[in-house]
């Protein structure tokens, strides 16, 4: 754990997975709103990811304010300028984090990353890609949305802009920044997964983060400006994750649309997935979620073959195809699944096995061409063939 300051003096909280290589490719995460690295405690847990990480390297970067029990800004900002007249302290503008966060991959001598985020963590790791095109190699963003379409989109980013500078924006109340992570259409189809991680991170809103700094960074996430510019920049492959459920679907797509538009003539691949009777992905489907992963990061040539972490029968990605591990006795993993077995059994791998030798039906030897004579070649074909040939006079 460590704290790192960009140049705009923001303290940013930076938690390095333990790693064997340092020149090994780096996934890069900035959690939800009101999010630390106890969101990825579950996901990292899993045997795919932990074989996974034998690979690459894990970076949670938390935001000013957001890490656990941190103190408010506005009183720590205060203290250190003593001398100085009391000021409203702020939180960082989006963009200057965005900026901030790139300048600390830079720091931490990161040569091949890849982006990992949700929610508001999503949407500032894309302005993140739209900046760099050297170390960024791709980024896989779940629930990120936050652009304008059509022929207003100008006027309504002008609009934008004028009332973060003029109007005063309101906080996120307590009940806001749960239905930012886990408002659905339907809540009362929620899983049990889902409502026990509502239910421990209401715990965790009054009992280990600082609510007052979470509600300046909601104010900041609502000032944002529409990325429609930046957009246009992006030079890196973008897996888009989205649970079908969530209450953030229609503007999800919103972005997606616009980034496969505005990239449809080159060679920039943008993918999404989405996820059927899911909110949250992360928490409710966290083996599909690894299962993606691993194929984006084999697509992009930073994992070799993993043996043992996941089957094939996922989501296909399009141009990403999975290379799949061979047992040690050389058996093939079969490719096809049996009618009856169920989402859980699928989840193994299992092995083909021939039928018994009653079983096995007989099947004849292939006919074999023989090469022809040339007499043979000189003799006349077709339906008139025999009345062609002249009775010999013997």
């Amino acid at each position: 754990k460590v704290i790192i300051t960009a140049k705009s003096n923001n303290p940013y909280t930076v938690l390095r997975k333990t790693y064997e290589n340092a020149k090994q490719p780096a996934i890069v995460s900035v959690p939800d709103l009101g999010g630390t690295e106890r969101d990825y405690a579950t996901f990292l847990s899993l045997p795919p990811m932990k074989t996974l990480l034998t690979r690459c390297q894990w970076i949670v970067i938390i935001l000013p304010g957001q890490e656990e029990g941190a103190d408010d800004l506005e009183k720590s900002k205060n203290l250190a300028n003593k001398g100085d007249k009391p000021k409203r302290a702020l939180m960082p503008k989006f963009s200057d984090m965005a900026a901030d966060v790139l300048e600390i991959l830079k720091q931490l001598q990161l040569s091949r990353v890849v982006l990992f985020g949700e929610g508001l963590g999503a949407n500032l790791l894309a302005r993140v890609a739209c900046l760099d095109e050297e170390i960024v190699l791709g980024a896989v963003l779940i629930h990120c949305c936050g652009v304008f379409l059509g022929p207003l989109a100008s006027v309504k980013d002008k609009m934008q802009r004028w009332r973060a500078h003029n109007l005063p924006t309101e906080p996120y109340t307590e009940r806001q920044i749960i239905d930012h992570r886990f408002k659905s259409m339907n809540s009362e189809n929620h899983s049990l997964n889902l409502k026990d991680a509502e239910a421990e991170f209401k715990e965790c809103l009054h009992t280990k983060l600082n609510l007052n700094n979470i509600k300046k960074l909601s104010i900041v996430y609502e000032q944002r400006v529409s990325m429609t510019e930046q957009i246009s920049r992006l030079s890196c492959s973008v897996l888009f994750m989205a649970g079908k459920q969530s209450a953030n679907l229609g503007r999800h797509r919103l972005l997606v649309e616009a980034v496969k538009k505005i990239h449809a003539h080159d060679q920039v691949s943008i993918e999404s997935i989405e996820y059927d009777d899911t909110v949250s992905p992360l928490v409710e489907k966290p083996e599909k979620v690894a299962e993606s992963l691993r194929y984006f990061l084999q697509g992009l040539g930073l994992v070799s073959c993993l043996s043992g972490s996941t089957t094939n029968a996922g989501y296909k990605i399009r141009g990403i195809v999975p290379m799949p591990s061979l047992p040690d006795d050389g058996v093939e993993l079969a490719n096809s699944l049996n009618d009856n077995c169920t989402m859980s059994d699928q989840s193994c791998p299992r092995r083909y096995s021939p039928p018994p030798m009653q079983q096995q039906k007989r099947v004849g030897p292939p006919f074999v061409r023989r090469q022809m004579s040339m007499a043979e070649l000189d003799m006349p074909r077709g339906p008139a063939a025999f009345s062609s040939i002249k009775p010999s006079s013997s």
